[in-house]
């Protein structure tokens, strides 16, 4: 199970208490909150550097999460993400020239491709 909580900079709303609430509601449905496993991330422009005390204790701030498949960096660019995308289809792509070259037809290469 995966939580994304978003908190704006200046808002009424407590992240730490946030974060309580939401330790809260997975006691309370028998799940445990993994905080080994839980990341903050601040978004800001590219020419402000941001970084904001960890008022949740153990919570590491990373500069870059994956989420539903998309890459977002604390920049909101999406270079890493693009990146990413071109190592995956050099990956594949690599694969169908090694079946291939191993004799592999090509209706099969197909159903490889697709796969």
């Amino acid at each position: 199970m995966t939580i994304t909580c978003y908190s704006l900079k200046k808002t009424d709303t407590d992240i730490c208490v946030e974060f309580a609430n939401i330790v809260q509601w997975a006691a309370d449905n028998a799940m445990i909150v993994n905080v080994d496993k839980t990341k903050k991330i601040v978004f800001h422009r590219p020419s402000v550097r941001s970084s904001l005390p960890s008022v949740i204790t153990g919570i590491e701030q990373v500069v870059s999460v994956k989420l539903l498949g998309i890459t977002f960096s604390n920049t909101l660019r999406f270079d890493e993400h693009v990146k990413n995308i071109l190592t995956i289809c050099n990956q594949r792509c690599y694969l169908l020239k090694c079946h291939k070259g191993q004799g592999l037809p090509s209706a099969q290469l197909n159903i490889v491709f697709g796969a």
